[in-house]
Order: structure tokens, then C-alpha cells, then sequence
């Protein structure tokens, strides 16, 4: 969806993005196994025809899915709502192929991305 940006050959664009997340963290011998969903909106500026940059925003919910030595206040810190505010980058590295390299509260992440 075009936003502001017309004139050139790649506008910008507004996206609904929505994600979800599995891993673990441990420490003084508790662990707690994570599955964080994310729903955020996404502004999307190209600076050239090569490299997008963008913000987002929106909510993430963490839910525990198991945990061994924790305490149920220590599931209960982990479990709920947090903000999902960042930017990053695409860097396109093929035909509708981009790196994302993503800054935020709820994340810092790299990955591969394939857009269509």
C-alpha cells in the first residue's frame, strides 16, 4: 500500500505483520522454554533500489511452554504483553531475495527474507 512516496519506481508501504518465536533462556539453574507471537505495523522507505529501511510497531505476547527450576512468579514475569518497537533494514541480495537486519525492544535479529 503506497503511503506517501509516489513518484519513484519502488513507493513506500505500509505492511500488517505478524510473527511468532520458540527459544530458551536459562540462568542460575532455571530455564524457561518462550514462544513469543508479534503483531506490528510496519513502514517500509526505499533509500535506493538495493536497501529499504523501515519501523514498526505493535505488541508482543510471550507465552511459557515449560520451564525446569522455576518459580511460578518467575512464569509469571515472563508470561504477557510487551512492546514491539524497532527499525532495520532490507538489503536485497537477489530477485526478491533480502537480508533483514532488524533493532528493536523485542528483538535484535538477522535473517534471510523472501518477499512476493
Amino acid at each position: 500500500y503506497r503511503v506517501f512516496q509516489t513518484q519513484y519506481k519502488k513507493p513506500d508501504s505500509l505492511w500488517i505483520e505478524g510473527g511468532a518465536l520458540y527459544f530458551q533462556g536459562s540462568g542460575e539453574g532455571k530455564s524457561l522454554t518462550i514462544m513469543p507471537l508479534t503483531g506490528a505495523v510496519r513502514y517500509d522507505r526505499p533509500a535506493n533500489e538495493v536497501i529499504t529501511l523501515y519501523v514498526y510497531g505493535g505488541l508482543v505476547y510471550n507465552f511459557v511452554l515449560g520451564n525446569t527450576g522455576a518459580s511460578t512468579a518467575d512464569q509469571a514475569k515472563a508470561t504477557g504483553f510487551a512492546p514491539a518497537i524497532g527499525g532495520g533494514v532490507f538489503i536485497q541480495t537477489g530477485p526478491n531475495w533480502y537480508i533483514r537486519l532488524n533493532l528493536g525492544l523485542d528483538n535484535f535479529a538477522m535473517g534471510l527474507a523472501l518477499r512476493f
